[in-house]
């Protein structure tokens, strides 16, 4: 594990267990608080992490299996009891250190191919810097064909009672019965997203479609957290449980089940194609704002 301290903020990042943040927490006088849900001091399980990294794509992909230029790609199905395959390789899989600083660190995972047949490199940067996170996440298609490619992370956040959330998009996908995208719909009536919406009472777990590119969470103690992307992020994954005291923000390239929804004719799904040595990149950054 990693160890990082600025005035402000600490990180602690875990390579071993998917390339993962176990903490991010913010100073309160001699105290740390949490700003992403603290990791459990003895997990090891890339769930119970505070983010962790989606690539080569987000979310599922439906019955773990898609066709692609002619061959039937079969992918494990790593989420029972669901049939589908969800979040790519780079969670699953430890990252190696590639550089680091007093203040920073830059991971690398290479995937050589296999159920997913395209080799690939990804890589993750992590930057403490003026109260704020910078995640740069890329990979990169090593492969001798075009693969279809997506990237993202999966950061989750304390939810007491009184949190906020505020962020606008186009619309979102309603999702079906097995969890997967089935129609783009306006944003429903009871999710006052654009206006800040208290989810004391709300369950929800979908793709938002046309995200502005920041999502705000306020904690009713004064204190948070805003989480923005660059452009390449067009879609917003938000996951409020029932029952649980945590919620995920995730910024993403593409809409879940992407591949398929293309494969219908989609044009509008966020899903890139690399070329044989070409890279996708995307930057995220969480801001943090004190009481």
């Amino acid at each position: 594990m990693h160890s990082f301290e600025i005035e402000t903020l600490r990180l602690i990042v875990d390579p071993a267990v998917g390339g993962s943040i176990r903490r991010l927490d913010r100073r309160a006088g001699s105290d740390w608080v949490p700003v992403m849900r603290p990791t459990p001091d003895a997990a090891d399980a890339v769930l119970a992490m505070a983010c962790f990294p989606l690539v080569p794509f987000s979310n599922r992909i439906a019955d773990a299996t898609f066709d692609w230029e002619g061959r039937t790609v079969s992918l494990p199905k790593n989420f029972p009891p669901e049939p589908h395959a969800i979040h790519g390789q780079g969670w699953e899989n430890p990252w190696s250190v590639a550089a680091r600083t007093e203040t920073s660190v830059d991971l690398a995972f290479d995937w050589p191919g296999g159920d997913w047949p395209w080799p690939y490199q990804a890589r993750q940067s992590f930057a403490l810097q003026d109260d704020a996170l910078s995640v740069d996440i890329a990979v990169t298609n090593l492969g001798t064909g075009p693969m279809p490619a997506g990237l993202g992370v999966h950061p989750q956040f304390p939810r007491p009672p009184g949190t906020r959330i505020t962020f606008e998009s186009s619309g979102y996908w309603r999702s079906d019965d097995r969890f997967l995208p089935a129609a783009l719909e306006p944003l429903p009536a009871h999710l006052d997203l654009p206006g800040g919406q208290v989810l004391d009472a709300v369950t929800v777990d979908n793709c938002f479609a046309g995200w502005r590119g920041a999502a705000r969470i306020d904690w009713p103690d004064g204190s948070s957290v805003t989480v923005t992307a660059d452009a390449s992020c067009g879609h917003l994954v938000f996951y409020v449980p029932p029952g649980q005291h945590y919620l995920s923000v995730e910024p993403v390239t593409h809409a879940s089940n992407a591949i398929h929804l293309a494969a219908g004719g989609r044009t509008d799904t966020g899903l890139v194609v690399l070329a044989p040595g070409e890279t996708l990149a995307t930057s995220i950054r969480f801001q943090v704002g004190l009481p």
